[in-house]
């Protein structure tokens, strides 16, 4: 049996998974193996996104992190949805992020059939008057 554990806090998913795998870079980079470790309690502060642990090994020592680790990916979401919500004053970041994808969308989209109506007007299968023409450089 798979098991997958994720916490959700502050519309933020965070797989237990990953935290584990950041706690075991961060002890493999410390010079421990993996194999002599018994126990490996993880502490996890969702609002910082920071990551403590208290490992212990067979001969008995007790290994922790005074420093808390950052989790990145949590942390790298929440700055780029402040720098991208910085004209937004709502609290639901991904709403905000979704409503900029969508206008981008649609700024994109308005600009292609800009660009192929100039195309159509140059290629010459479409006429217009002046008064039209000038409406569509507004």
């Amino acid at each position: 049996m798979k098991t997958k554990i994720e916490v959700q806090f502050q519309e933020r998913n965070i797989d237990v998974k990953d935290t584990e795998k950041l706690v075991k870079e961060n002890l493999k980079a410390a010079g421990v193996k993996m194999n002599t470790i018994v126990n490996l309690d993880i502490y996890y502060q969702p609002e910082e996104g920071d990551i403590y642990y208290v490992a212990t090994t067979k001969d008995g020592k007790e290994l922790s992190n005074e420093e808390a680790i950052k989790n990145r990916r949590i942390n790298y979401i929440s700055i780029n949805a402040k720098k991208l919500n910085s004209n937004y004053k709502g609290k639901d970041h991904l709403i905000n992020i979704a409503m900029m994808n969508l206008q981008m969308i649609l700024l994109s989209g308005f600009y292609f059939s800009f660009l192929g109506i100039l195309n159509e007007i140059q290629a010459g299968n479409m006429c217009l008057t002046s008064r039209q023409s000038f409406y569509i450089l507004l």
